[in-house]
């Protein structure tokens, strides 16, 4: 073999070993989108489960047993939170929409991944729903995070639950 076919050979390797190089590159990125989507699915299902959890309990403590006509009638918002007599591990013991404020938990029963869960209740006025109110009003927000150190991202999901009450 003469010095050139030599040359053209190993040439001819090196851009062999450099295209599989690449197309491994390219399995192992498909790979792990695949895998932060299938977590990202598995995260957004938590969240959802807990929103409607909340969605189905009263509006606030008071309003399970009276109507509320005045705003000042409803809880603070510094005592957003489950109440004495309930558990703080168990929200079937919750009543109202408000005892998700603070709510944090671990989900291990997937085996792909273990999810941190944080909830937050705030009070909004519905001119602006990005922004917690300081006072009582007639809309409540509720913003669940869920995150994993399998995952890029952090799964951000919120609702809107308001009081209606009619003369």
């Amino acid at each position: 073999m003469s010095g050139i076919q030599m040359i053209l050979t190993i040439a001819a390797m090196l851009f062999l070993a450099m295209v599989i190089i690449m197309v491994n590159a390219n399995i192992l990125t498909t790979e792990e989108v695949l895998y932060d989507s299938n977590f990202g699915i598995l995260a957004t299902s938590i969240g959802s489960s807990i929103i409607e959890e909340a969605n189905k309990k009263y509006y606030d403590d008071l309003t399970d047993t009276v109507v509320a006509s005045k705003t000042s009638e409803l809880v603070t918002p510094a005592n957003l939170g489950i109440e004495a007599g309930e558990d703080p591990n168990d929200y079937d013991t919750w009543d109202d929409f408000d005892d998700f404020n603070g709510y944090t938990f671990v989900d291990s029963s997937m085996p792909s991944a273990i999810f941190d869960v944080e909830c937050e209740v705030v009070y909004v006025d519905t001119t602006n729903l990005n922004v917690a109110s300081s006072s009582q009003e007639w809309s409540k927000k509720l913003t669940v995070k869920v995150y994993s150190e399998s995952m890029t991202d952090t799964i951000v999901q919120t609702t809107i639950y308001s009081y209606w009450w009619f003369l």
